[in-house]
Order: C-alpha cells, then structure tokens, then sequence
C-alpha cells in the first residue's frame, strides 16, 4: 500500500488546556471500505477528525473525505481498499497508531461513565447505539453523549405536517427515547360491522394523521376516515381491505394527508 509522509497539526481543547495533535503517515491514494464503520461526521475539518479518533479507544483507523469533509471512523485496520476517484489525495486513510498524541498526566477523573484513554488524562467519547427506525428517516449523524438527532416518519406518505421526533444521547449512553413511526396497513371499509375494534372515535374539523396517532395512543391500530373523523382499535378485519382508489380524501387539518373516503379509513398500525 502507497503511503507518504505528511504532517498534520490539529488541536483540541481538554480541561483547559491545548494540546498539540498530529499524525506520522497518511495513505493518500487509497481509502478503506469495511462494515467495521464505528461512525460517520459530516462537516469535519482534517483535524477535527483526527480529534474524533484519538478520543476512542475502539478507533484504529479512520478515512477523511476532503472533498466532502466526511470524517469516518473505524474499529479495523485492514479490508478493502477502494482508490480515489476524483483526484489523489481525494480521500485519506490515517491508522491510529501514526496518530501522535501529545503528552498527558497520567490521572483521569472522567464521569458520567466514560472511559480513561490510556496513558492519558483524557476521557474517551461515549457514543449512544445507531439508531434504526423502521419506517422512519433519520436526520443528523452524531451519537456523542449530548448529540441530538430528528426522526421523521415516512414523510411521502403522511405529508407536511408530519413534525419530526426530537430525541438526544443521554450521560447513561442511551436515547433519551426510541420513537416509532406508524406503518400503513391500506384502505378499509368501515361498514356497521367496523374494520377496528373497539370502535373509539373522534371527530374534528382541524383533523390530522398526527392527532389520530394522538387519539389512538395505547391502541394498536389507528384509522382517519372521511376527511375529519378518526377510529381507534385492537383488532382489524383484513377482509375489508378495498383498493387504495377509495381512500383518496385529504385531512380538513392538512389537506397533503389522506384521510380515507366515504365509509372508508386509511388505517396504521401504530405498535
């Protein structure tokens, strides 16, 4: 594998202090691919990456996108090597042991259950799990203790007004919550014998998939029929199920939604 030698200074602040940061070697003509990826941050300068790495333990490598400042963090050293595209130098692949760390005392007082970096006064980063929402599209990309990330449910289906889920990395290392984005069962007839039981309904000209969601919290499914009314239940009849055509009425809250038809309900499961 090509390698040169290139020094990078980058700095970073601990405890008050400023400490020099560099790197002995950078493979400059090829990057790593490998499903050992730890993270992925956008918007990283070279040093800032460098940064993110020597703060975990479990980094032995990383790729820096200069094109796109994209810092990728790694927990191997060795897999596929993929060449640079757009020009040499394009995407660099740093190892962690050609990253010189400055000097440190050899005390740690780290809290919130973080873990000392050897040899070091520094605590390493302590990242929340990825979060995977089915249905769902995920917004941001830092899992860091105090990261924040919004989560939007299926926003082709359920419109506009589909307002996303706040939700942020707790000290434990966990989110502070896991949101679910309903999943849409179809287009059912709500005949006298009702496609959900038990029949708990609503009615409200401000009407929106959100507020049945709301309504319909605790139950497991949820219907929006007739532009304005709303009917919550445990059990569904899939024998009447009828063809999406039937259930094209907006939502009287926000007319990008579907709200069923005439004796109609666009039903979700909500659990």
């Amino acid at each position: 594998m090509a390698r040169a030698e290139l020094f990078v200074c980058a700095f970073l602040v601990m405890f008050g202090n400023i400490a020099a940061i560099s790197t002995r070697h950078v493979n400059y003509k090829e990057c790593l691919q490998d499903d050992a990826l730890i993270t992925t941050i956008i918007a990283l300068s070279l040093q800032q990456c460098l940064e993110e790495c020597a703060m975990r333990i479990s980094c032995l490598s990383l790729n820096y996108r200069r094109e796109v400042y994209l810092c990728e963090i790694y927990s191997v050293t060795t897999g596929i090597f993929v060449g640079n595209v757009r020009f040499t130098g394009d995407c660099l692949h740093i190892l962690r042991q050609d990253i010189l760390e400055p000097e440190y005392p050899a005390n740690c007082a780290c809290t919130n259950g973080q873990t000392c970096i050897p040899d070091s006064s520094a605590c390493e980063i302590r990242e929340c799990p990825n979060l995977d929402i089915p249905r769902g599209v995920v917004y941001g990309n830092k899992k860091s203790i105090g990261s924040r990330l919004l989560v939007k449910c299926d926003p082709v289906r359920l419109g506009a007004s589909n307002r996303p889920y706040g939700v942020h990395c707790q000290s434990n290392g966990a989110w502070n919550y896991t949101p679910t984005c309903p999943e849409y069962q179809g287009c059912y007839s709500d005949n006298h014998a009702r496609a959900l039981l038990p029949h708990d309904g609503i009615f409200n000209d401000l009407m929106t998939l959100q507020m049945c969601f709301n309504h319909c919290n605790g139950y497991n499914y949820a219907g929006a029929q007739s532009e304005d009314e709303c009917y919550c239940g445990d059990t569904l009849d899939e024998s009447l199920q009828r063809p999406e055509s039937e259930c094209s009425a907006p939502c009287f809250g926000d007319f990008t939604q579907t709200c069923g038809g005439s004796w109609r309900g666009s039903v979700y499961k909500l659990v």
